[in-house]
């Protein structure tokens, strides 16, 4: 996660996509944000200012 919402979402989603393949959803932003989704595959983390958010939908 860097300072930059934008380039932190697309390096998570390109990382966690070649880890775990298929589609991986990635939520950033700067400051803290709330949400609900339903997955078995998740991870959320915050640097500084930008949290963000990793998910499979589930299906």
């Amino acid at each position: 996660i860097s300072d930059n919402s934008s380039a932190s979402k697309r390096s998570i989603n390109d990382r966690a996509e070649e880890k775990f393949g298929g589609s991986i959803d990635v939520i950033c932003s700067k400051g803290h944000f709330s949400y609900v989704y339903s997955s078995n595959l998740y991870c959320e983390a915050m640097k500084g200012n930008v949290t963000c958010i990793a998910f499979r939908q589930t299906r």
